[in-house]
């Protein structure tokens, strides 16, 4: 699984199969109205980008760290996995 999302809270690559250790994928619709682009390699994040249509906060979790975003609509947020550190 690349991507889960309950509520205001979206998890990237909570089950990255070992099989891809490297890839891409766009579009993945998350609740709230984002849709979200994910780019890992080596078998973690490298960057995520968020196209929300809707603004508000959003949690997203990358293994057990958070980071929190306030979203504008139309806007494009870009997360790196420096922002889990």
């Amino acid at each position: 699984m690349l991507m889960d999302s309950h509520g205001d809270v979206i998890d990237l690559l909570p089950a990255l199969p070992k099989a891809w250790p490297t890839g891409r994928i766009t579009g993945l619709r998350a609740r709230g109205r984002c849709s979200i682009d994910l780019y890992w390699r080596d078998g973690g994040l490298d960057r995520a980008i968020l196209h929300p249509e809707l603004p508000g906060p959003r949690t997203v979790r990358l293994a057990d760290k958070r980071h929190i975003l306030i979203l504008k609509a139309g806007t494009p947020a870009s997360l790196t996995l420096k922002d889990f550190a």
